[in-house]
């Protein structure tokens, strides 16, 4: 089978949530079906050569990179209002493409499938971004019915799109996001633990907010809550963020 991901949360300068459970699945999938073809796909009016350094950690024998010479930003603005072929850009060697991004363009070969991750934009409009939330306004509908399937990170999430669009229930699956176990495990090296607190001054028991910094992850609720459990102890853990990528530095609530 010739199966093609949408790679575009791949090839940013800063990869996001969406591009790190990408990258999870898409690596389990070639180690677990080397018998397939996988295609990166992606549009790049130029330097796609940078675009291919930021996919070097994903490519084998069996995933290749599949670029279109023309700009991403333009067609998924323009595709939004007009049907624009995709398969004008990458053709008909796909017979399934994954969008992890909520969107599906037009007229894509071979089966669709799209990762929709939650309803913020519904249920907490202010907390999204204007471009973001205008997207999706004017194009998830589009996208879900597009879709074969549309895939969601937890029963939660599926409920809520359930909410806003029933219509679309029976497309539905839950994939629960994975671990990267090699990445993230418990560390039971006293020296390596002591080593990283001393190079982030961290002189006891601490707390830590790994994400993005954006006002639809609530972390004013986040430094409310720590408040409350804060008031009335004598040395509470120390609070930190970390960004996706690189220390965001000590972020004191």
């Amino acid at each position: 089978m010739r199966i093609a991901f949408d790679v575009l949360p791949l090839i940013g300068c800063r990869m996001t949530g969406i591009g790190y459970c990408e990258a999870g699945q898409i690596q389990a999938l070639a180690q677990l079906h080397p018998e397939d073809e996988f295609l990166l796909q992606f549009f790049s009016r130029k330097d796609e050569h940078i675009k291919i350094e930021r996919l070097a950690p994903y490519l084998r024998d069996n995933m290749k990179p599949h670029w279109a010479k023309a700009s991403g930003y333009v067609y998924r603005l323009v595709s939004n209002f007009l049907p624009v072929s995709y398969r004008h850009f990458f053709g008909d060697r796909a017979q399934v493409t994954h969008f992890f991004n909520y969107i599906v363009p037009p007229n894509v070969a071979g089966k669709k499938i799209v990762t929709v991750h939650d309803m913020v934009y519904k249920t907490f409009p202010e907390t999204v971004r204007g471009r973001t939330k205008y997207m999706l306004e004017t194009g998830l509908k589009k996208s879900m019915k597009r879709a074969d399937r549309i895939v969601t990170d937890s029963e939660f999430s599926k409920q809520e799109i359930i909410r806003y669009f029933p219509q679309f229930a029976d497309k539905i699956r839950v994939v629960y996001c994975g671990v990267d176990q090699e990445r993230f495990h418990p560390v039971t090296d006293a020296a390596a633990i002591a080593a990283v607190k001393e190079k982030f001054s961290i002189g006891g028991d601490y707390f830590l907010y790994l994400g993005t910094l954006e006002p639809r992850k609530n972390l004013e609720r986040l430094m409310e809550a720590y408040a409350q459990f804060a008031n009335g102890k004598h040395n509470p853990p120390q609070t930190g963020a970390r960004r996706r990528k690189g220390l965001a530095g000590q972020r004191h609530l």
